[in-house]
């Protein structure tokens, strides 16, 4: 990571590549590969939809797995964490666990609420590796349609597969390409390709009427479907931007179209299509960088929002203005930050918002090029932004 990243965490611009810029298939296949499975609750070939007539043996194995993990994060026990995950895991993956629990702790997290929506055996192991798709409903109002895989070698595990196996697991990378942007995925994504082209479409077009015309001539883009983990990735990340390439987490924040995991899903998406069009024409710190496009897609992040103004744990405008400095603080730097540009936003105007940041490009300072857009001082700004606050009734 380049210093600037690095002293900016967990900002989700980290510069990170995950898949080769060599991949040439032209076309997306129409459904996953035969190395995916269709759902089932029984060894038969035939689908059979959930909940399942009768008990589902390895689902409620992976189920079992993650209630083992949500409890070892709870208790911060990481004994009992690496006792559910697969030791020949990539390391990637188990650092990222590591790290969750460690976070999880730190904040007292209660853990989410997870309805099963399939189980998928990936044919080419025989189905030792599978994965299951739930709906998991965090502390911090989000719905998220998630993908945990697990091994069934010798005993369940949850693990992830390898860099050098995703080819044969989860199907070779493919590209697709649309009127303003590409898309690179897996087999094993294909349906949230689907999803994914429409929800990004009407996001462009959404955040070009919002911010402005000149931000319809921008350059053309590429969205990216990773389905593990990305070392050197905040372990709380959904997605990130590298210039004009988007990386969505597929497995972390799968894409859905409709259905329970939608809204997160379109949140993401055009969160991180907003960073793309902003940097073409703009600047700022991390508060900023953040800020829109948090305040753009209305995510409040309202709970930690919440929790962090009856603790009277408000940050000072340096540290808001620097962003989270360690991984506990990621729920709350973007807590602060979608409130803060909501309060300049309702005080100011969209517009000047956005001068805020075009300005950013051509002044020396961010307090310059706050003072030019919003004839105010931030540490004024951002007093009054604190003084608004009000403990939750």
């Amino acid at each position: 990571m380049s210093p600037r990243l690095l002293a900016q965490l967990l900002s989700v611009f980290l510069v990170v590549s995950c898949v080769s810029q060599q991949a040439t298939a032209p076309t997306r296949s129409p459904a996953p590969s035969a190395t995916v499975a269709t759902a089932t609750a029984s060894p038969t070939p035939s689908p059979t939809p959930f909940p399942s007539p009768t008990r589902d043996e390895e689902t409620a194995q992976i189920v079992q797995l993650l209630a083992a993990r949500d409890d070892a994060q709870r208790k911060g026990d990481e004994a009992a964490l690496l006792a559910v995950l697969d030791p020949s895991a990539p390391a990637e993956f188990r650092d990222r666990e590591l790290t969750l629990l460690r976070v999880a702790k730190a904040r007292a997290a209660s853990p989410p609420k997870r309805d099963v929506v399939r189980r998928v055996p990936i044919d080419s192991t025989g189905g030792v590796v599978q994965y299951l798709e739930v709906v998991e409903t965090d502390d911090q109002g989000r719905v998220r349609r998630m993908r945990y895989f697990a091994n069934f070698a010798c005993c369940a595990r949850l693990t992830e597969p390898g860099p050098t196996a995703l080819d044969s697991l989860l199907g070779p990378l493919r590209i697709e390409t649309s009127e303003a942007f590409t898309i690179r995925y897996r087999d094993a994504d294909a349906d949230q390709v689907t999803a994914a082209e429409p929800i990004a479409k009407d996001a462009l077009a959404r955040l070009v009427a919002r911010l402005g015309e000149d931000y319809s001539t921008h350059r053309p883009f590429t969205i990216t479907l990773a389905p593990t983990t990305i070392s050197g990735l905040p372990a709380l990340a959904s997605a990130y931007v590298d210039g004009t390439e988007i990386t969505l987490l597929s497995s972390q924040s799968t894409i859905v179209a409709s259905g329970s995991g939608s809204e997160w899903a379109r949140s993401v998406v055009t969160h991180e299509i907003a960073h793309v069009l902003l940097f073409a024409r703009g600047g700022g710190p991390w508060l900023m960088a953040e800020g829109i496009p948090l305040w753009l897609t209305d995510d409040r992040r309202q709970p930690e929002l919440d929790r962090l103004v009856a603790a009277n744990a408000i940050w000072d405008l340096p540290h808001l203005i620097e962003g989270p400095r360690m991984p506990e603080e990621f729920f709350a730097a973007y807590a602060q930050a979608s409130s803060f540009v909501r309060y300049l936003a309702g005080r100011f105007g969209d517009r000047a918002v956005i001068a805020a940041w075009e300005a950013g490009r051509a002044k020396a300072t961010f307090d310059e090029a706050f003072r030019v857009a919003f004839s105010i001082a931030p540490s004024d700004a951002w007093t009054e932004w604190r003084a608004s606050l009000r403990p939750p009734a």
